[in-house]
């Protein structure tokens, strides 16, 4: 009798969104790496693909989990593999993706793997210069706080997202109290995850995962500037409550490096809102911190804006949506096949 091996096990999150899970689903139907290397876990608060599931023998898990963390512990509990992937429903994987991610962890002996995002958008690749030119993959074999930093630089190692992540279930299991506390951004947790594990990270130059743009996802909204005023306060609220908790996971050394997305974290959080919250309050120190440091960008005017009073505040949270929306469509009218 054959005994099959999984290796990795896919898991793909669905939350009341129902256009595109079947589109990543069948991305990872579609693998070049052999399928009993790997299965498919499909997580959903709705039951739309309970009896497609069973058809192609892929474990669908119902959550009503309101937390996407807590949404990720539903499948790792049913997953067989060593090897967490994961997928968010309206993204996709390219055909060779989980081969890719199977040699690596196999050569390398990884804690973590990420690779790098095309943009789509109405089934059309959107090529990004700085996102398709050639560059060296980084591999970190210990705790390097200059190479950490080199990370948070998207322009060089390109955007990240959930997808673009496959991780050890052991060091998942291990952090699992910190997962089970993340409400929307997961991907910090990722990024940073593998520096708390003794094995290397990889941060591969390979165009592995499609990222689907769209006017509306659960890290923006740029379908009018009514929505997105009201929903930037509770995004900026559970974005910084996220850093926080990645925050504390971390221990001092790297801490030190992280403190400025914290800090980053909170002054965005004011300047969205008329009244922040408690727990990501601004104080002087984050203030000083964002003014010194600000390796993502220039930050300087995010910091005296968010002092101004909100009726005044208003003008530039206007001014970022036109130009957040500008640049999406910038980008979705200059794709191509």
């Amino acid at each position: 009798m054959r005994i099959i091996m999984v290796e990795i096990s896919v898991i793909i999150t669905a939350y009341n969104r129902k256009d595109f899970y079947m589109e990543a689903i069948k991305s990872v139907l579609n693998q070049t790496l052999p399928n009993d290397k790997y299965e498919i876990i499909f997580v959903s608060n709705f039951r739309d693909a309970e009896e497609f599931c069973k058809k192609e023998r892929i474990k669908f898990i119902y959550s009503n989990e309101l937390y996407m963390g807590r949404q990720v512990i539903d499948g790792i509990k049913v997953a067989k593999g060593r090897i967490i992937s994961f997928l968010d429903d309206d993204d996709m994987f390219e055909r060779n993706k989980l081969e890719e991610v199977y040699e690596n962890f196999k050569d390398k002996n990884l804690s973590v793997y990420r690779d790098r995002i095309r943009y789509f958008f109405n089934g059309k690749i959107i090529y990004k210069k700085e996102f398709e030119e050639k560059i060296d993959p980084l591999l970190i074999t210990k705790k390097d706080g200059e190479n950490y930093v080199r990370m948070f630089k998207r322009n060089k190692f390109g955007y990240h997202s959930n997808s673009t992540f496959s991780i050890l279930k052991e060091l998942l299991l291990n952090k699992i109290e910190y997962l089970y506390k993340m409400i929307i951004a997961v991907d910090l947790l990722y990024f940073t995850i593998g520096f708390a594990y003794k094995n290397p990270i990889y941060y591969d130059n390979k165009n592995l995962t499609l990222y689907r743009l769209s006017y509306s996802s659960s890290m923006r909204t740029l379908d009018s500037i009514e929505n997105f005023i009201k929903n930037s306060f509770y995004r900026s609220y559970n974005y910084c409550l996220d850093h926080l908790t990645v925050y504390s996971m971390l221990d001092d050394e790297i801490k030190s490096v992280y403190k400025y997305e914290v800090s980053l974290s909170k002054v965005r959080h004011k300047f969205l809102s008329k009244k922040p919250m408690s727990e990501c309050k601004a104080t002087i120190s984050d203030y000083l911190r964002v003014l010194k440091n600000s390796h993502i960008g220039s930050h300087k005017g995010l910091v005296f804006a968010s002092l101004l009073p909100f009726n005044l505040r208003l003008r530039f949270i206007k001014k970022v949506y036109e130009k957040q929306r500008s640049a999406l469509e910038a980008l979705l009218h200059n794709y191509s096949i």
